[in-house]
C-alpha cells in the first residue's frame, strides 16, 4: 500500500480551514481596492438655457460659474435650474434666489419638491444685473429645509 502525505511544501503546516480563510481575505482585499468608489448622495443641479444645457453642476463643483454676453439676451430666453439629491422632498417650497447688498433675499423662482425645474427670465437677471450694479450675480438654491447653498456664479458681461 502506497502513502501520500496530507500536504507537501510550505503550506504544509496550516490547516485547510485556514488556508481558505486567508484565500477569502485576499479576495475580498483585491475587490475593494479595485472598484472605484462611487458617490451617490451627493447633490447635483443642471443649469439650461431655453431647455439646453448649459452646466451640470455638483456640490463638488468648485466656483461653479456661468457666463453669458448680455448684448445675445433675448426677451424670451429663460434660464432653468434642475437640482437632485439622494433626499428628494415632494411637497417643500423650492427657490433660486439672490442675496442684494443689504442680506435680502431676491427671490428669483419658486416651485414646489426637488427634481421640478426653477425657471427665470433672463431678461429679469439682465434688469436685476443692472439694478444691483453687478456683473456678477450668485445665485442660491434652497428648500427650506435642510438645502440652502450657493450653486453658480452668473457672469453677464458685454463684449
Amino acid at each position: 500500500m502506497i502513502t501520500v502525505p496530507a500536504a507537501v511544501g510550505r503550506w504544509s503546516h496550516i490547516s485547510i480551514d485556514m488556508r481558505l480563510t486567508i484565500f477569502a481575505l485576499l479576495i475580498c482585499i483585491s475587490c475593494s481596492v479595485s472598484a472605484k468608489p462611487v458617490v451617490d448622495t451627493t447633490d447635483y443641479w443642471h443649469v439650461k438655457v431655453n431647455n439646453n444645457i448649459v452646466a451640470r453642476l455638483s456640490e463638488t463643483s468648485i466656483y461653479p460659474s456661468i457666463q453669458f454676453d448680455i448684448k445675445k439676451i433675448n426677451e424670451s430666453d429663460a434660464l432653468s435650474v434642475e437640482y437632485g439629491n439622494d433626499t428628494p422632498c415632494y411637497d417643500c417650497i423650492t427657490n433660486l434666489y439672490l442675496i442684494d447688498p443689504k442680506n435680502k433675499k431676491i427671490i428669483l423662482a419658486e416651485g414646489k419638491g426637488t427634481f421640478n425645474p426653477l425657471t427665470v427670465s433672463m431678461l429679469k437677471l439682465k434688469q436685476l444685473s443692472k439694478k444691483l450694479g453687478r456683473k456678477n450675480l450668485r445665485v442660491y438654491y434652497t428648500d427650506n429645509f435642510k438645502r440652502d447653498r450657493l450653486i453658480f456664479r452668473l457672469n453677464l458681461k458685454k463684449t
